[in-house]
């Protein structure tokens, strides 16, 4: 397996570690443990900085075995006396070190810690987010002194940037945890008994006043059972019966309805039970209980809400029935842009980025209408223009007679963002930006079985470029990669957006050609890119002559699975090194007598053109 695809494999899997493992630490103590293994290192870890990076800590390390742990030895260690190496990671981004005795003079501080630990050589990367350095990752060498090569280099250069990602969907994440900390803290300042539970009748929240007002024991409401939790309720009612006959209702009308239930000691509680939809399913149901025994004026909901989300990091806006602001809180002012005195009074459709069409909105207010509470993901513009993506639960919310409704977003444009990157980096090739050989194969799969279905014939085209060997070790390796691009461009350029085009690894290629009628589309498609990588091509001043071999497989005249279309394709293709390079072959079995002699013709015809 060449040095590219082994890195292509390596960083997909880390990428896979930030994907399925929902514990932070563990993704990251994974991913240490993988470079150790892969770089062939002594040690890997990571440095994180705080107030204003002028303290740091090793939150994080790995160590072959054998060799010591620091980890406990740099915790809250001040940054001012390393000025050398903070100064090298901001402005070149990385520490390269192979001999820890050749370091400059300014860094003789760096040079005297290093020598305490006997590391023998060194590379680092900054972690950076939203361009702050938040930290560093590093590689030691504890027992040689070591030249790091480019193939280490890119691995922790990539592995830098994946957990700078994976660093800052924590941050994301922290401040989500915060927001329900603050909903949290919301459920416990209301004078009303709140019980949250699912459609399963699993007791999900609650709060301290619903235990007191029901007199309901820790052990009780621990074990969630809401038919154990309500038939304690029932008796302790004196209209017991009416009731059941209102749960009987419940369960059987999803609509919101309010019933006074009477106590033995003589208090009354007004009882609101409310059915939650999310995502359009049903979620469950929250009940309210208020205590109207002295028929005591409470606080609207609209208001009690406008006052604890006032300094909520979610971005909250609160519209009337006729649809214009009428309250936003800071988060929302500095989500989207706009002062709150710009908004008042403004309908919110001054937010929309028009990537909904007006169905999109039409069932948003279906739903909200009937199910009071509609969540979902919105794309809106902020004031600049800019677009971005927030996770919106919005309810409809009726106070003293009066309809409000209120939207609480957050912004999880960044989110998305990486989770695009991640998925990237496993399926794309990073040099090419073309599909790689696992998303190759996936496509493949997918195109054999809509074939088999629909009975189409495809061609799969496998290429190998000509004297590519010659160009790396003549020009180098940066010309080469250039190179690479430049005939993924070609390829694109000279197939149909239909067609799927992957790079395998190295100089290997493939084309998938997809629903063929006969075999002039493919010898079109053959002659038209050995042609354009036939001519002489200029790359940075060097002109480089190249060709390509190709060989092609037909479905299902060669083969009717993927696998064995490949291994004949590629026969096919040496095919073509063996006559010569720089021409097409396809694969003899699948083709009649007429369209071989056509075939041998169109090759004879472009064989001779070049001699």
């Amino acid at each position: 397996m060449n040095n590219q695809l082994k890195l292509y494999k390596f960083i997909s899997k880390l990428s896979s570690y930030f994907i399925k493992d929902k514990d932070f630490d563990t993704s990251i103590n994974k991913a240490l443990k993988a470079l150790t293994k892969i770089t062939k290192t002594h040690r890997t870890y990571i440095f994180t900085f705080r107030k204003n990076q002028t303290i740091m800590n090793n939150c994080y390390e790995y160590c072959k075995e054998g060799i010591p742990q620091e980890i406990q030895n740099y915790q809250n260690v001040p940054t001012q006396p390393i000025v050398w190496w903070m100064n090298t990671l901001k402005n070149e981004g990385y520490i390269n070190i192979s001999n820890i005795d050749e370091m400059p003079v300014e860094a003789h501080f760096e040079q005297e810690d290093l020598k305490r630990q006997k590391i023998k050589s060194i590379l680092c990367f900054p972690l950076i987010i939203k361009d702050e350095m938040i930290g560093f990752i590093g590689l030691d060498d504890i027992k040689d002194e070591r030249t790091w090569k480019n193939k280490t280099i890119n691995i922790l250069k990539l592995s830098s940037e994946i957990i700078s990602s994976a660093f800052e969907k924590k941050l994301q994440q922290n401040s989500l945890t915060s927001v329900n900390s603050a909903l949290e803290a919301t459920l416990e300042s209301t004078k009303d008994g709140i019980l949250v539970i699912n459609k399963e009748g699993e007791i999900i929240n609650y709060n301290k006043n619903f235990l007191k007002m029901w007199k309901i024991p820790a052990k009780m409401i621990k074990k969630g059972a809401t038919d154990i939790l309500l038939e304690h309720a029932k008796k302790q009612l004196t209209n017991g019966q009416e009731f059941a006959n209102y749960l009987e209702a419940l369960a059987n009308n999803k609509n919101s309805k309010n019933f006074l239930a009477l106590k033995k000691n003589g208090e009354i509680l007004e009882l609101h039970s409310k059915a939650v939809f999310l995502n359009q399913k049903d979620f469950g149901r929250v009940w309210s209980c208020t205590n109207v025994t002295e028929n005591k004026t409470y606080e609207a909901k609209l208001e009690l809400l406008s006052r604890v989300f006032k300094s909520s990091s979610a971005a909250i806006a609160i519209t009337n029935r006729k649809n214009q602001i009428v309250d936003v809180n800071n988060s929302f002012e500095q989500t989207s842009g706009y002062s709150k005195e710009e908004l008042i009074g403004i309908d919110p459709a001054i937010l929309q980025s028009k990537w909904h069409d007006k169905k999109f909105y039409k069932k948003l207010w279906k739903i909200l209408n009937k199910d009071l509470v509609w969540s979902g993901e919105i794309w809106d513009r902020k004031k600049s223009g800019e677009v971005y993506l927030n996770r919106t639960q919005i309810h409809k919310v009726i106070s003293n007679n009066q309809i409000y409704y209120i939207s609480i977003a957050q912004d999880i444009t960044k989110e998305r963002e990486y989770e695009e990157h991640i998925e990237k980096l496993a399926f794309y090739d990073i040099l090419t930006n073309l599909p790689n050989r696992c998303f190759f194969n996936e496509q493949l799969e997918s195109v054999v079985t809509e074939s088999k279905r629909y009975e189409k014939k495809f061609a799969l085209l496998f290429l190998d470029l000509d004297n590519f060997k010659e160009v790396n070790d003549s020009y180098g390796h940066l010309i080469g990669d250039k190179l690479l691009q430049f005939v993924a461009k070609v390829l694109k350029e000279n197939v149909r957006s239909s067609d799927i085009i992957s790079r395998l690894s190295g100089d290997e290629f493939t084309i998938i050609i997809k629903d063929i009628q006969d075999y002039t589309n493919i010898i079109h498609t053959c002659n038209t890119i050995i042609e354009k990588l036939s001519q002489k091509i200029i790359i940075e001043k060097h002109k480089i002559q190249i060709g390509c071999s190709i060989g092609v497989s037909i479905y299902p005249n060669d083969a009717q699975e993927a696998k064995e279309l490949i291994q004949k394709a590629d026969t096919a293709m040496y095919s073509s090194k063996h006559f010569g390079k720089n021409q097409y072959s396809f694969h003899y079995e699948g083709m009649s007598d007429g369209t071989l002699k056509f075939y041998n013709l169109q090759r004879y015809e472009k064989i001779s053109k070049q001699a």
